[in-house]
């Protein structure tokens, strides 16, 4: 029984290897039949095994060298490669763990692993599946898509029981995380979510069928396109590659010059899509009192692809945005959303008017404009000959004051030096006054009188 399992695995594998070409280019859907929609990842290395699974096939990607991995039923109990089970095949080589189960405990099962990869998975066969609706591998930026999934009991959607509680069916998109790659940013992102209510594009509620919209509003690039449903019992997914190219078309604005209306170029990549098969259904708006609609068609158009446009009259800011529809060369239909651009009308110059003036009464030239360089010159001259002028008089002054003071330092001197000169006596002969002697005119001690009287007379 355990060599049957094992066998089982490997022609599994095997299959998937032979048939993966042709499947792809088939309807793009993912490569085993026996597998298909049943791929599904392990978040935390945890999943849920509902009561429907028959059989479910854990791929455990370990790290090169490193011992096989361990599964943990959801009693607590586990499973280890030296002692399996009856119901239970392990296949085992360098760096992979293909651990086969039949009917597995419903619950939720982890893996404990020594990984360095996001490749572990869990693939089950049930009958209860997950079905997309086959949809292109190659689509546009900016593109529209509607995208329908059911899920099936036995090949029959399931529309009603406890399946269907809490069903969520998610869109998203996940980029290969290369630095050389535009869309190297996006890494992870939801992009819508499918339901079964009869509202927006769904067209029945509750039978069976979810609807979506989904607009491819991220950059070109190659992606992992992933629809997957999770509830309290089951899960289920469905992945495949999805490449996104650049918009097939490019549209320029030519403002208005010279009362010229406002205009659009369009340039088609003729390699993408048919030429005539282009149609732009837009408006041009701002946010007061304008929402124009225009129209524009490939077909029959002039040469150099430029079309008229609604010009509006008021000068501002407005907008445009437009819905591109057209044919790929293959004859798929495409919806795209033009990317929007806002353009600013300036407002026009009125020339200015003109007014005949007769020759003899051409208004006198204006006078010439004062100017105040004159004055302040004036000013500061003044100001330089006042403080010139009071220079020259400190000078002045200080100098005849050092004048005023010698002249009567010399005045004392002369003074000093008549009083020191000697008096002329009776005979004409000088003779030296004595020490003594008292000046006339002079203050000091009276002159004695008394000795005229005491003198001899001379001799007869």
């Amino acid at each position: 029984m355990l060599s049957l399992q094992r066998w089982f695995v490997f022609i599994l594998i095997g299959l998937g290897s032979i048939q993966a070409p042709s499947a792809w280019a088939a309807n793009s859907t993912p490569l085993i039949d026996v597998y298909r929609n049943h791929n599904i990842p392990l978040i935390d290395n945890r999943f849920r095994i509902d009561p429907k699974v028959k059989q479910a096939t854990f791929m455990l990607h370990r790290r090169a060298g490193s011992p096989s991995g361990i599964l943990v039923r959801p009693d607590g109990s586990k499973v280890y490669s030296w002692a399996l089970p009856k119901n239970v095949a392990w296949l085992e080589n360098r760096n992979l763990d293909v651990v086969t189960i039949t009917n597995p405990m419903p619950g939720p099962w982890q893996a404990l692993v020594e990984t360095n990869s996001d490749k572990n998975a869990v693939q089950v066969i049930s009958d209860v599946a997950l079905h997309v609706e086959p949809f292109p591998v190659e689509v546009f930026v900016g593109e529209r898509l509607v995208l329908k999934a059911s899920l099936l009991e036995s090949g029959k959607p399931i529309v009603f029981g406890p399946y269907m509680d809490n069903v969520l069916l998610g869109v998203s998109v996940d980029s290969a995380g290369k630095v050389q790659d535009e869309n190297f940013t996006v890494g992870h992102k939801e992009l819508t979510a499918l339901a079964d209510n009869g509202k927006a594009y769904d067209g029945y509620p509750h039978d069976g069928i979810y609807t979506g919209y989904v607009k491819l509003d991220i950059p070109a690039g190659k992606y992992d396109f992933k629809v997957s449903t999770a509830n309290d019992v089951f899960t289920r997914a469905y992945q495949q590659i999805l490449l996104v190219a650049h918009q097939p078309y490019s549209a320029e604005l030519i403002l208005p010059q010279d009362d010229q209306p406002l205009k659009m170029q369009l340039k088609i990549n003729k390699d993408e899509i048919a030429p005539d098969s282009l149609i732009i259904d837009g408006r041009i708006y701002n946010n007061v009192d304008l929402n124009q609609h225009f129209e524009v068609r490939s077909r029959n158009a002039p040469k150099d692809l430029i079309f008229t446009l609604p010009t509006p009259k008021k000068p501002g800011t407005y907008r445009m945005n437009a819905t591109v529809y057209a044919d790929t060369i293959g004859g798929r239909a495409v919806v795209m959303d033009m990317p929007e651009k806002s353009f600013y009308l300036a407002p026009k110059r009125e020339p200015a008017p003109v007014v005949d003036v007769p020759v003899e009464a051409a208004p006198p030239p204006p006078p010439p404009a004062k100017s105040h360089w004159l004055g302040w010159t004036i000013a500061v001259v003044i100001v330089v000959l006042m403080l010139v002028g009071g220079g020259f008089a400190w000078i002045w002054w200080r100098k005849r004051r050092a004048f005023k003071k010698a002249l009567e330092e010399a005045s004392i001197k002369a003074d000093e030096n008549i009083e020191l000169d000697p008096q002329p006596n009776a005979t004409g002969n000088s003779a030296t006054a004595p020490s003594d002697a008292v000046t006339p005119g002079i203050e000091g001690d009276e002159p004695d009188l008394t000795q005229d009287d005491e003198k001899e007379p001379p001799p007869q």
